[in-house]
């Protein structure tokens, strides 16, 4: 059982036929109604929901990156350019880290299979 908040859990079910998994949710340790929602707009909401887990994970991504280059600030000259060469496997690292982060950035402002919604620059106030 994983821990949501206080009050939320959910449990972790995998089909062994399906290999499908289902979240049970349990509100005070009292399993909670599951009411599914077809309309057009729970479709929406649902894409904008992979478009929100999807930028998390850039930024789990990004931070990583931070973490690593932190030991590497003596290699960083004036104009803030590190010296890829010296440790050519963890700048590999966050090089995939970095095309990861930015893809799924990029992929946020572009429609794609799956959710029919897509971040337009009005929904970040600009």
């Amino acid at each position: 059982m994983d821990k949501l908040t206080d009050d939320w859990s959910k449990r972790t079910v995998l089909d062994a036929k399906s290999g499908r998994a289902y979240n049970f949710y349990y509100y005070k340790r009292k399993k909670a109604v599951r009411i599914e929602l077809k309309s057009p707009k729970a479709k929406v909401l649902a894409g904008y929901v992979l478009i929100e887990k999807d930028l998390r994970s850039a930024i789990f991504w990004v931070e990583e990156i931070v973490k690593i280059m932190s030991a590497y600030e003596r290699f960083i000259n004036s104009k803030g350019h590190v010296k890829a060469n010296y440790d050519r496997k963890k700048f590999n690292i966050v090089k995939g880290l970095f095309v990861a982060a930015l893809t799924f950035y990029g992929k946020s402002f572009a429609t794609c299979e799956g959710r029919r919604v897509k971040l337009e620059r009005k929904n970040l106030g600009a």
